[in-house]
């Protein structure tokens, strides 16, 4: 750890197992087990507040992908996570819950250190807002059921439906929202039954790899999920195409967001894609001035202006066009500009 870097952790404050988490290499995670895998090489892990080196990331190669899907693959067929009564998922789920929510303070520092964002927001909405996710995904895998229905051939004959998980999920995240984003693609599948191969951000893989250790504890079977890291170009696309996915779930630019589709259809697996776009804002004559300028900071600098839904482009009636400027401008004047971990940041 450089003296540059020791400073700011000291000056914030930063927890010794956060401390930990951020300086210790960032490793895969396949089959219950923390692993370089097949990886030769490595990444360097910066802290983007003062450029200082983290750590260093493993980079994956595409026999890690095969290892984190042939597990997956077993623990969806093989293991107990599908096969579970619906009530022992959601009671394992809603315990990782418990353990994110305990561990809030030490996650958001991760967080914070690995990406840059304030701190204040990162707790509430990335890691709180992933506890709340995980319970209320958690709580539907009681909640779904089939169907049996009576059909136009008559009355002697009925038809029904049985919900089965899809299988294994490929999902891609992306650098600027690496915790919460991972949630919004795990909770859902995990709750009825799916395992999960998750491809981290290689600029910010270190909230997930600390969640793992979390869902050792929550009890989650071997397997079920699992980490891999490196390249984009290398092992996420060949994530996306590897036949033993299911279902490809990736959030990032559209550019990318094409190829990862392409590569899903070649052997025919459901893509959910999430992809890049910005939100014109629009303030019309009769606007409340102060009410625009505090929606506008929010909209374009919430969490470092680093949003794929930001307002960053504003329409003002001609009207109120001067007067809105200097509203505006008087909103930005009043913002501190300071590393994530300072909590008026």
């Amino acid at each position: 750890m450089t003296p540059e870097l020791k400073s700011y952790f000291d000056r914030y404050n930063v927890t010794e197992t956060a401390r930990s988490a951020v300086i210790a290499k960032s490793t895969m995670f396949i089959d219950g087990d923390f692993t370089d895998g097949a990886a030769t090489e490595a990444l360097p892990v910066l802290e983007p507040s003062t450029a200082s080196h983290l750590t260093e990331l493993a980079r994956g190669t595409h026999s890690d992908v095969d290892a984190a899907v042939t597990a997956a693959r077993r623990a969806f067929d093989e293991g107990p996570w599908p096969r579970m009564v619906p009530a022992e998922r959601q009671r394992i789920l809603w315990k990782l819950a418990d353990l994110i929510e305990r561990d809030a303070d030490i996650l958001a520092q991760i967080e914070t250190i690995d990406n840059g964002k304030a701190i204040g927001p990162c707790r509430e909405f990335d890691v709180l807002g992933s506890v709340e996710l995980l319970r209320y995904m958690g709580g539907w895998a009681t909640k779904i059921e089939g169907a049996t229905r009576q059909i136009s051939a008559g009355s002697d004959f009925f038809s029904y439906t049985v919900k089965e998980p899809i299988g294994v999920v490929g999902a891609i995240t992306p650098w600027n929202w690496p915790m919460n984003m991972a949630f919004w693609k795990l909770a859902a599948p995990l709750a009825v039954g799916c395992t999960m191969v998750l491809k981290t951000a290689e600029l910010t893989p270190l909230s997930m790899a600390y969640v793992a250790r979390l869902m050792q504890e929550a009890g989650l079977p071997e397997g079920v999920f699992n980490i891999v890291t490196g390249h984009g170009h290398e092992v996420g696309a060949y994530l996306a195409a590897h036949p033993g996915i299911d279902k490809v779930s990736f959030t990032g630019s559209t550019r990318v967001g094409r190829e990862v589709g392409t590569a899903a259809m070649s052997h025919f697996a459901p893509v959910t894609l999430e992809l890049g776009g910005k939100s014109p804002m629009v303030a019309f004559e009769d606007a409340d001035l102060e009410a625009v300028a505090e929606a506008t900071r929010w909209s374009i600098f919430f969490n470092s202006g680093q949003n794929c839904s930001a307002g960053s482009r504003l329409y003002l009636h001609e009207n109120i066009f001067e007067e809105g400027l200097e509203v505006i401008k008087s909103q930005i004047t009043r913002m501190k500009l300071c590393p994530g971990l300072d909590p008026d940041c």
